[in-house]
């Protein structure tokens, strides 16, 4: 029910939610007037309901391939990096940090990133300043976001709070 629907990225494009609960609805009602389900029937339920969430999450507004973006962190916990925007902390494979938390002052190169989808649905971020990918890379058994000469595959989904999403990276 949290799922909110809009235009604006983060949120669910208009009519995701009355079709998930179509498949929902659906499922219940065949539950409640069959006493007992074979065991065929219960994995073709299962595999409509799966299909349905798949079908959901995709309708997820997402960045737009090509199109360059400021990312701010969205955290709900009270950090010093809560809003503030991802900045490329130079060239090569500097790391990145959360930079300013001023949206006038986070208009410099170094804040801005251009989105790249991959064919399969994945996404990359590209720095306008340095022209580098965000990647990531171990220290001392963290993942921490660096600046990198080659991608780093992104997954974006919904971070369950309507008008924001998660930046997963690696596979």
């Amino acid at each position: 029910d949290a799922a909110q629907e809009d235009e604006d990225l983060g949120y669910y494009q208009q009519g995701a939610k009355e079709a998930f609960y179509d498949v929902i609805q659906m499922v219940e009602g065949q539950y409640m007037s069959i006493p007992v389900m074979s065991n065929n029937d219960i994995k073709k339920d299962e595999k409509l309901l799966n299909d349905a969430i798949e079908a959901f999450d995709s309708k997820l507004n997402k960045p737009v391939d090509g199109v360059y973006y400021r990312i701010r962190n969205a955290a709900t916990t009270e950090t010093k990096a809560q809003g503030a925007y991802l900045l490329a902390g130079g060239n090569g494979n500097s790391r990145i940090v959360w930079g300013n938390k001023d949206p006038n002052l986070a208009l410099k190169l170094g804040y801005i990133w251009k989105c790249v989808k991959n064919n399969d649905g994945t996404y990359a971020f590209t720095n306008a300043l340095t022209g580098n990918y965000m990647g990531t890379r171990e220290v001392l058994d963290v993942d921490l976001i660096y600046m990198s000469d080659t991608a780093t595959v992104v997954r974006i989904e919904t971070a369950k709070v309507p008008g924001k999403f998660v930046l997963r990276q690696g596979d």
